[in-house]
């Protein structure tokens, strides 16, 4: 007996992002439907002649291994919660930069004779061994001479230096130098 395939045609689902898609359907039929297919006449039953045999006993299962119980183990003790640390207070003990010499600025004497007065205020960095690196103006005087006098007066100064738990430390002192005439 011989199939054949028919494709039919199935009503199109136009969808806007498949343009000119066609499906279709498969139907297998038998190549001749006028002609049924042959079937095979069923075996007769065959008569019995023999008794059939009884089938053999099965042997029975062995029985499963006893299950010994075990009792769950104890669960493992929660270890308290220990007090946390009481934190360490570290005190530092500082001591600012002293003058090590007497010292008395000097006044110049145009400034004086001009009448010039004011306040310089000058920022020292003191090195560790107390000896003067570095002076700024970080307020003047209004007076250029009166500046320049307060700067030269204290780069030749020497400091006990700046400690740190006991410890010499390069520091940052500032200082202010008041020129006044008496009247």
């Amino acid at each position: 007996m011989g199939l054949s395939a028919i494709l039919l045609d199935a009503p199109e689902k136009a969808s806007p992002d498949v343009a000119a898609t066609r499906s279709f359907e498969v139907r297998w039929e038998p190549s001749n439907p006028l002609v049924s297919p042959k079937t095979e006449p069923e075996p007769a039953p065959e008569t019995a002649s023999d008794p059939e045999p009884e089938p053999a006993p099965e042997p029975e299962p062995e029985p499963l291994p006893e299950l010994e119980l075990v009792s769950e183990a104890e669960p493992e003790p929660v270890p308290e919660p220990q007090p946390e640390p009481e934190p360490q207070v570290i005190v530092e003990t500082s001591r600012p930069a002293k003058l090590a010499m007497e010292w008395k600025p000097v006044y110049p004497r145009e400034s004086r004779r001009l009448g010039q007065e004011g306040e310089v205020l000058l920022r020292l960095h003191i090195s560790s061994s107390g000896e003067v690196q570095s002076v700024q103006v970080i307020g003047s005087s209004g007076y250029r001479l009166l500046d320049r006098a307060a700067r030269r007066s204290v780069e030749s100064l020497r400091f006990i230096p700046a400690t740190r738990n006991g410890k010499p430390v390069s520091s940052t002192l500032d200082l202010p130098l008041v020129y006044r005439l008496r009247s």
